[in-house]
């Protein structure tokens, strides 16, 4: 799955990684937009990841331009809406 993402969406700023949403670690602000499909459900303590998610959106990101919902440096409390 991995490869065919990188063959059909390839850039020198893309990175794929394979690991369990719970064991990533960023640096702060270090994303505009994170955007996960079909894989929250799985995440045993959701909470605690919104939280991490929430430190890793840079300020600047607005959700309403993206088009949707999302998770912002707001902090978690729109997830717990959806």
């Amino acid at each position: 799955m991995l490869e065919t993402a990188g063959e059909r969406n390839s850039h020198e700023k893309i990175r794929y990684r394979r690991y369990a949403m719970e064991d990533l670690d960023f640096p702060k602000e270090s994303f505009d937009v994170i955007i996960s499909s079909l894989a929250f459900h799985y995440v045993k303590d959701f909470e605690a990841l919104a939280e991490k998610i929430s430190q890793w959106i840079a300020p600047s990101y607005d959700a309403d331009r993206g088009g949707g919902k999302g998770l912002t440096k707001g902090g978690a409390e729109c997830w717990k809406t959806m």
